[in-house]
C-alpha cells in the first residue's frame, strides 16, 4: 500500500521533493484515519 502510494504521488505531481513528501504524509493520514481502505 504505501509503495502505490508512493507511486500515486510520484506520477501526479511535478518533480519536487517537498511535494512528493506532503502528498505522501497526506496519504498516510488519510489512510490511518479510515483503515478500512488498507485492505490490500
Amino acid at each position: 500500500m504505501l509503495a502505490r502510494k508512493g507511486e500515486l504521488c510520484m506520477t501526479t505531481l511535478p518533480r519536487d521533493d517537498f511535494l512528493h513528501a506532503a502528498c505522501f504524509n497526506f496519504l498516510g493520514a488519510i489512510a490511518s484515519a479510515f483503515p478500512m481502505e488498507d485492505m490490500d
